[in-house]
C-alpha cells in the first residue's frame, strides 16, 4: 500500500507546504481520536466548504446568468443549513466519501496489472475541461478489470456507509472521525517522511497486508477510543407523581348518647 501511495504524493515540498502537511497531520490525529464528540460541528463545516465550492464551480460547468460569489454564498447557507437540520445523513455520505476513496486505491493497487501505463494529457486537451469531464475522462483511462469493477465497489461503499450510520448513529459518528483523521494524517505524514526523513521508511513493513491489518487495527483503536469520550445517554426523568387528594374522613360507627 505504502509502496503505491507514495509515487502520487508531492516529491518536494517547500517551507509553506510543510507547515501545512504538520496541520493536516495534528487536524488528522485530533480527529482520529476525539473527532466524534463534535461530530456535529464537523459535518456542517464540511457541508459549508462543499456547498461554498459547488457554488463557486457551477458557473463553470453550466451557463447560468449568476455570479459565481453569489451562487457560493448561497450553496454555503443552504448545505450548512441542511447538515444541521439532517446531520445523520451527512455523516453518512462524509463516511461514505471516504470509504469511496479508499476503495478506489484499493482497487487501484490490486487491478491496475504490472504492465499498465497510465495515459497523460497535455494542458490543452484538458484545460477547457469541466470538473465531470475530468472525472470522465480520468475513468475511461483506468485499465479494463478497474472500470468493471469500480461502480459497483464504490456504491457498495457508499451505500454501506449510509445504512450504518443511519441504523446505529454512534457507530456512524466514530467510524467517520477515525477514516477521517487517518485520511489526513497518513498522506501528510507519509509525505513529509519520505522528503525529510526518507531513512525512516525502512521500518514500514513491506508487506501489503501487514500494512493493510495496521491501518485497520488504527481504524479500530480510533473508533474505540472515541466511543469511550462520546458522552452517554441522558437518562429520561422519573414521571413525576401527581399529588393525591385528600379524601374526607368518613365516620364508620355509631354513637349513642346516654341521657
Amino acid at each position: 500500500m505504502v509502496q503505491e501511495l507514495l509515487p502520487l504524493l508531492p516529491q518536494v515540498l517547500t517551507s509553506n507546504q510543510t507547515v501545512a502537511a504538520i496541520a493536516c497531520i495534528a487536524a488528522g490525529a485530533v480527529l482520529w481520536l476525539m473527532g466524534a464528540a463534535w461530530s456535529r460541528a464537523i459535518v456542517i463545516l464540511i457541508a459549508v466548504a462543499a456547498g461554498a465550492l459547488t457554488g463557486e464551480l457551477l458557473p463553470r460547468w453550466y451557463p447560468i446568468a449568476f455570479s459565481s460569489m453569489a451562487l457560493a454564498v448561497f450553496g454555503a447557507v443552504l448545505f450548512g443549513m441542511i447538515a444541521a437540520v439532517l446531520p445523520r445523513l451527512w455523516v453518512g455520505l462524509v463516511l461514505g466519501i471516504v470509504l469511496c476513496a479508499w476503495t478506489t486505491f484499493g482497487l487501484w493497487t490490486l487491478l491496475r496489472g504490472d504492465n499498465f501505463v497510465w495515459q497523460t494529457r497535455q494542458d490543452w486537451e484538458v484545460q477547457n475541461m469541466t470538473v465531470p469531464e475530468r472525472v470522465q475522462d480520468y475513468y475511461l483511462r483506468l485499465p479494463d478489470p478497474m472500470r468493471r469493477v469500480m461502480p459497483y465497489a464504490i456504491a457498495t461503499a457508499l451505500i454501506s456507509a449510509l445504512c450504518t450510520t443511519l441504523l446505529w448513529p454512534r457507530i456512524g459518528r466514530v467510524l467517520m472521525c477515525s477514516c477521517l483523521g487517518l485520511t489526513l494524517m497518513v498522506p501528510a505524514a507519509l509525505t513529509l517522511v519520505s522528503i525529510r526523513f526518507p531513512d525512516w521508511l525502512s521500518h514500514i513493513p513491506p508487506d501489503p497486508r501487514v500494512q493493510y491489518s495496521i491501518i485497520g487495527g488504527l481504524v479500530v483503536l480510533g473508533a474505540l477510543i472515541e466511543w469511550q469520550l462520546l458522552p452517554g445517554k441522558k437518562a429520561a426523568p422519573p414521571p413525576k407523581e401527581e399529588p393525591k387528594e385528600a379524601v374526607p374522613h368518613e365516620p364508620t360507627g355509631r354513637y349513642s348518647w346516654r341521657g
